[in-house]
């Protein structure tokens, strides 16, 4: 998230803005409350609903609308939560959880006096569905933040079965450190790890497809499935066809969305910190562009300043939105849609719910099992349906 904003400018981005919708096409209705700070919603194939809240809890919304008063899982005392981008970040749930009972949480934490990022696997106790076993916590990766912000925090399982993991660039502006472009490092990737047959020995396996797995450069991580990324906060996989979303929050100019088809080749290099979303960055101007790949999407500042990613619509409910991928701002706070053909947008963005119309800043999107999407407002106790 941006620290310092122009309030100003936001004002009066958002009434300009405003402007260009036509209707509303999306309600965000009430669906649960009494969670403190929600921050992540999934589901793990069954009717229920698993809500992460920041400081460390797991809390199950039954198939019926109701909140269950016991955590499914309470690490409170790991978390670290000294600024707006610390804490409980994403939960995913394994692709053969009824079996395994397998899920993975990332949040940072304070190891050996510094600030980590750590993605942990739990089991669901053997007694009860409804609870997770604490003592079954198995880390999977660590890694060190030298600053306090851009920590990424999404993960998820692809249709391939593996599970991948976000970083941002570790923080501060403009990736100072190179890390986007730096192939030795976790920082400014998204990674894809096998978890299957997880254990305290060899905690994942690296998949022999994963692009870089022949590369001998001394030093490389071979767990990178892309690169080039600055904070992406919020990704989804397409429940029906396996595509990869990124939404990666912008430097000072541009928010953008990546895109790659289910089954393409892993490699990419999505730019940082050549290029902020089509744009170049460093240098400003006459950048090589030879390699990277552009967003699908991009949209420049004032008209937000904080991407918010969401999910391809696959509801039942609406033919009109079926297959349209949904977004938000944090700042700005509009929820849009945009279809593609390919690697390119097909037809305009769709603007499907007016800034002033959203009771909140945006700071997470869910999924039932159905394909229903549901949103969270950042320090909004309450759960919305779309």
């Amino acid at each position: 998230m941006k620290i310092i904003i122009q309030l100003i400018i936001v004002s009066l981005s958002i009434s300009s803005f405003s402007q260009k919708i036509c209707a509303q096409k999306l309600t965000a209705i009430p669906y649960v409350s009494g969670i403190n700070s929600p921050i992540d919603l999934k589901n793990c194939g069954d009717d229920r609903l698993f809500v992460a809240d920041r400081a460390g809890r797991i809390r199950i919304i039954n198939g019926d609308g109701s909140l269950r008063p016991v955590p499914f899982l309470n690490i409170t005392t790991k978390i670290s939560s000294n600024n707006s981008e610390e804490g409980f970040l994403g939960i995913a749930f394994s692709p053969d959880y009824k079996i395994s009972g397998k899920f993975y949480v990332d949040y940072t934490s304070i190891i050996g006096g510094k600030l980590t990022s750590v993605i942990e696997e739990y089991k669901a106790s053997a007694a009860d569905s409804n609870v997770a076993d604490p003592a079954s916590a198995l880390k999977i990766i660590t890694q060190i933040q030298p600053f306090s912000n851009h920590n990424g925090g999404n993960i998820m399982f692809g249709k391939d079965g593996y599970l991948y993991i976000n970083f941002g660039d570790g923080g501060s502006g403009g990736d100072p450190f190179g890390n986007g472009q730096n192939k030795k490092t976790f920082l400014g990737k998204i990674l894809r790890v096998d978890v299957s047959n997880s254990s305290s020995i060899k905690p994942y396996e690296i998949p022999v497809t994963n692009p870089f797995y022949n590369d001998t450069a001394v030093a490389l991580k071979k767990e990178i499935w892309a690169y080039g990324v600055r904070n992406p906060f919020r990704s989804s996989v397409d429940k029906l066809n396996g595509d990869l979303w990124i939404a990666d929050v912008g430097q000072g100019a541009v928010e953008e969305i990546d895109y790659q088809a289910a089954g393409a080749i892993g490699g990419r290099n999505y730019g940082l910190n050549i290029m902020e979303g089509k744009s170049c960055y460093s240098p400003s101007t006459g950048c090589n562009r030879t390699g990277l790949t552009l967003p699908i999407y991009d949209y420049p500042h004032p008209l937000g300043f904080s991407i918010i990613g969401g999910y391809v619509s696959r509801t039942a409910q609406s033919k009109s939105l079926f297959g349209m991928y949904i977004f938000s701002d944090f700042l700005s706070k509009w929820i849009d849609g945009i279809r593609h053909s390919g690697d390119t947008l097909s037809g305009p963005v769709n603007h499907l719910i007016l800034a002033a119309n959203v009771l909140g800043n945006p700071i997470s999107f869910g999924e039932d099992k159905y394909g229903d999407q549901y949103i969270i407002f950042n320090g909004n106790g309450t759960i919305y349906k779309l």
